[in-house]
């Protein structure tokens, strides 16, 4: 009796693939580009300003032109730990860029994700990289 073996190739299990939420976990995976930082770069000074006291006077004034917190303000919810849940257009791939970029630039401290990512700051840079 003759047996025939059929191949049948590679295969890669489902729980094998990264989910955005994996790709996104991993902030310094994928690098930023030149267009990134051409983006949001100019803006660094009020991005700091942002993230260590986003309830400053100057950003008051400024509340109008950053949509994501006069949504916060217009929805009475506090600005430093609000999940600001709109990232337009971008890609994941986009979005770990601008974090990564965020996060060399802006925090400076791998260690502290959790006081921007997800939150105002972010939300602010995304809207940011968008309007560029």
């Amino acid at each position: 009796m003759l047996t025939k073996t059929i191949q049948l190739g590679k295969w890669t299990h489902l729980y094998q693939i990264p989910t955005s939420e994996d790709i996104l976990s991993e902030l310094s995976s994928i690098p930023f580009t030149d267009e990134v930082n051409a983006a949001l770069g100019p803006h660094k000074g009020e991005l700091i300003q942002l993230l260590i006291a986003p309830h400053s006077t100057h950003l008051e004034v400024l509340h109008n032109v950053i949509p994501a917190k006069k949504w916060l303000v217009d929805n009475a919810k506090p600005l430093e730990n609000t999940l600001v849940p709109f990232v337009g257009t971008l890609s994941v791939v986009e979005r770990v860029q601008i974090a990564n970029w965020f996060e060399t630039w802006v925090s400076r401290n791998e260690q502290l994700p959790t006081k921007w990512l997800g939150l105002l700051p972010i939300a602010h840079v995304h809207t940011l990289f968008i309007a560029y």
